[in-house]
């Protein structure tokens, strides 16, 4: 291998890294409670999504257990805003109540989040773990509406995770789709992939990779020894 070639590879890794990077860092940040109230207006990358909840006038409501985030599209499927949830960086879990207000049930701090539409914390209840188990099953990523009679369900993809309806004839409409450019930075997945290829690039383009990986000297001396006898 050249030096151009090796040199070209580098700087292909070091984007892999920084991409990962950055997608494992959004879900970090976010996870340790940070206050971003500024960043309701910003949508982020669908991906660890943990539940749907939609409301009488059919906004959508996803459960972003990565990001400890709620975001909330219309029933076209437009962002209308996100809400950051201090789940102590574990799981939580979402519905619409009866007075049309999104619950928030945490299941590490044992907390129960009360939301209007709009977004605005009318209400916070400490030490209500039963909460969290009465929600539903954890990663229920399925909703459906007894008013309308439609299915809300996520689907999977090569380039991630959208959400669609069904309605009761059985036609079925994509909604919400994470553009391309922020697939790229979606955790955990494909962040972490990223970080790998990143890592394995740049560690078998040195000049004698083996030496940098777990059992590489052993390895290497293996081949050589084979290498002598067959002289």
């Amino acid at each position: 291998m050249n030096e151009k070639t090796r040199y070209v590879i580098r700087i292909v890794a070091a984007l892999f890294l920084a991409i990962g990077f950055i997608g494992f860092l959004a879900g970090a940040i976010t996870g340790l409670g940070f206050d971003f109230r500024n960043l309701d207006s910003f949508e982020l990358p669908l991906g660890d999504l943990k539940g749907i909840a939609v409301d009488s006038e059919g906004n959508i409501y996803c459960g972003l257990q990565f990001y400890s985030r709620v975001q909330v599209y219309d029933n076209e499927g437009k962002f209308i805003y996100g809400k950051f949830i201090n789940s102590a960086g574990g799981a939580f879990r979402i519905r619409i109540n009866e007075d049309d207000q999104l619950e928030v049930a945490t299941a590490r701090n044992d907390k129960l989040y009360l939301f209007e539409k709009n977004g605005t914390l009318v209400n916070e209840l400490s030490d209500v773990g039963h909460y969290f188990h009465d929600f539903g099953k954890t990663g229920e990523a399925r909703y459906h509406d007894k008013r309308q009679n439609t299915t809300y369900f996520r689907r999977a993809s090569l380039l991630g995770s959208y959400i669609a309806k069904r309605d009761s004839s059985g036609e079925e409409k994509v909604l919400v789709r994470t553009p391309f450019h922020k697939w790229l930075f979606m955790g955990p997945l494909p962040a972490w992939l990223f970080i790998v290829v990143g890592v394995v690039m740049s560690i078998f383009v040195r000049k004698d990779p083996l030496k940098h990986i777990p059992g590489g000297y052993l390895l290497r001396r293996k081949q050589e020894k084979k290498k002598n006898n067959q002289v």
